[in-house]
This record gives structure tokens, C-alpha cells and sequence, in this order.
């Protein structure tokens, strides 16, 4: 009997498993472009304010030598758990709400995935967003995010051709590039963020 229980246990607590933003971090830190002199950014991390937040200043040569484990605690504290990626259950959605709140700014994404959740759109990752995130079919979810966030990306190039027309081919074989690695990629949880 006590080894049944176990087994129940242990099944339970695979499927209760919530997402791990490392996987992701080997496609993010890859996708990332070098040093961008006009904003003053690494890997997508800008200087002044993300990089001084989490390592203070006089840190101008650790910065422009960032490795990926800088890059993934930043990543980690900044964006991972303001979406409260360690809340959702499903990995691909997860990686896809983080991966597109790093490029778009954490509460535009949250807004999007309200609308397609069909909640208020308040900008945060708060218990109700989450809640219906793991209620909500989560290949669905995973589609209609992937779908909107191209439409975004259109969008900003459309309202806005001489600032973001140059961008858009490049943030939407971001989304397609980002579904390729999900759909390829095993489980990988590291141990050093």
C-alpha cells in the first residue's frame, strides 16, 4: 500500500511540475545580438538601468564580457519571475510569455495574454492571469500567443515604418525560430542561475 501512495505521489508531482526558465536561456542568450552602441545594451541587457541594478556600476568590462550565467540571472530575476514563470505549468507557454516579455516589455505582454485569455487588461502576471493560463488548453495558449505576437511585431512596423520596419523580419523569425527549438529541444534545467 505505502508503495502505491509513492507512486501516486510521484505521478502527482510530475504532472503538478511547473516551468524552469533554463531550457530557454540557451535559445534567448543565442538569439541575442552582440553590443548595440546606440542603446547602450549586450545580449539585450541594457547598462543603465538593468545591468546596474543587479551588478552596480563600475562593472562597465564584466558587462561587455557578459556570459551566459550573467545573463541568465538577470533574465532569471528581471523577467522569468515577473511573469511568474516558475507559476505555469506549461513549459512552451512559459518560454514563449518570457521570451516575448524580454522583447516587448513585460506589461504589454501581460495585456496581450489577457485579451487572449479574455481578462481585464491590467499589465501584470498576477494570480488570475496565471490561474488561467494552467486552466486554459495549453497547445491553444501556445498557438494564440505565437500568432499574436507576430501580429504585434507587424504592428509595430506598420505604426511606424521608419523606426520598426527594419525589425520585423527579424522579431518574427524570432517567434518561428523560438517554436523550432521548443519543438526540438529536450528538457535541459540547469543548476548554476
Amino acid at each position: 500500500m505505502k508503495r502505491i501512495l509513492a507512486i501516486v505521489f510521484l505521478l502527482i508531482t510530475l504532472q503538478l511540475k511547473s516551468a524552469d526558465y533554463c531550457r530557454v536561456v540557451q535559445f534567448l542568450y543565442s538569439a541575442e545580438g552582440g553590443y548595440f552602441k546606440a542603446e547602450d545594451t549586450y545580449k539585450g541587457i541594457m547598462y543603465n538601468p538593468t545591468w546596474i541594478t543587479y551588478f552596480g556600476e563600475n562593472q562597465r568590462e564584466r558587462f561587455l564580457k557578459m556570459d551566459e550565467s550573467d545573463w541568465g540571472y538577470i533574465f532569471s530575476q528581471g523577467y522569468w519571475k515577473q511573469i511568474d514563470g516558475y507559476n505555469i505549468n506549461d513549459q512552451k507557454v512559459a518560454e514563449s510569455i518570457a521570451d516575448w516579455a524580454f522583447n516587448a516589455g513585460i506589461s504589454a505582454v501581460a495585456k496581450k495574454v489577457d485579451k487572449i485569455l479574455g481578462l481585464p487588461k491590467d499589465g501584470k502576471f498576477d494570480k488570475a492571469t496565471i490561474e488561467a493560463i494552467n486552466r486554459t488548453d495549453s497547445t491553444w495558449l501556445w498557438t494564440e500567443i505565437s500568432k499574436e505576437r507576430a501580429k504585434f511585431y507587424i504592428g509595430l512596423g506598420d505604426s511606424n515604418p521608419s523606426k520598426y520596419k527594419k525589425f520585423v523580419i527579424g522579431w518574427v523569425n524570432r517567434v518561428i525560430n523560438l517554436l523550432t527549438f521548443q519543438a526540438t529541444q529536450e528538457a535541459d534545467f540547469c543548476s548554476y542561475y
